[in-house]
């Protein structure tokens, strides 16, 4: 049975070309990038036409801070010109296993998967003061940020999901003390079987 979760109203048309851009970083950054984002195109059936100019492309890629982040799937249209759509905490010196994590998780975004541990199938028991302290620290996070990114549900009328996937890429990893019976997940850096499964069900 094949595992996910995907918004529905973000959803590119199946086989659509999209044109890719990066902001900033070097090229040895871009061929890396490029190179992991692959591996969801085995699945997907969609191009990812990487363009030079950043005022024809609908995802555009900034290399800022430490953190990742992307807009989910066609709402990157929505932001304005030459804002970035994703950004990516990446450096020269990021390991391979840092490098595909990230960049196969917002790939995920950029496709329109939601965060599995968001997924209306998921049920967490949060140890939440316990999260939202650490994710301050660690992050600088405010408790809206936290709720958004980590606690928040999609509503299940208005996404195609599964049961879990343990080891989908989009999963947050979540140490056991963030949750009260001690449940805990992995980060990953490889698309799961799920993962491949529901890319292929939307995009194939």
């Amino acid at each position: 049975m094949s595992r996910g979760a995907l918004l529905a109203e973000v959803r590119w048309r199946r086989r659509a070309t999209i044109p890719i851009a990066f902001l900033n970083g070097t090229e040895e950054l871009h061929t890396r990038v490029m190179t992991a984002s692959q591996k969801w195109r085995a699945h997907a059936k969609l191009c990812f036409q990487y363009v030079p100019d950043p005022g024809l492309a609908d995802v555009r890629i900034a290399f800022e801070g430490t953190s990742h982040w992307s807009a989910l799937g066609t709402s990157c249209k929505n932001i304005v010109q030459p804002a970035p759509t994703m950004s990516l905490g990446l450096s020269q010196g990021s390991s391979e296993f840092a490098l595909e994590s990230a960049v196969l998780h917002e790939f995920g975004h950029m496709l329109g998967f939601v965060h599995e541990h968001q997924s209306p199938a998921t049920h967490i028991l949060w140890d939440k003061p316990v999260v939202y302290a650490e994710l301050k620290q660690r992050l600088g996070w405010t408790k809206e940020q936290v709720d958004v990114n980590v606690f928040n549900c999609f509503v299940a009328g208005e996404t195609n999901f599964t049961e879990p996937d343990p080891d989908s890429i989009m999963l947050y990893p979540i140490p056991p003390y963030w949750t009260k019976d001690r449940v805990s997940w992995s980060l990953n850096s490889t698309l799961s079987v799920g993962d491949k499964l529901v890319a292929q069900s939307h995009y194939a």
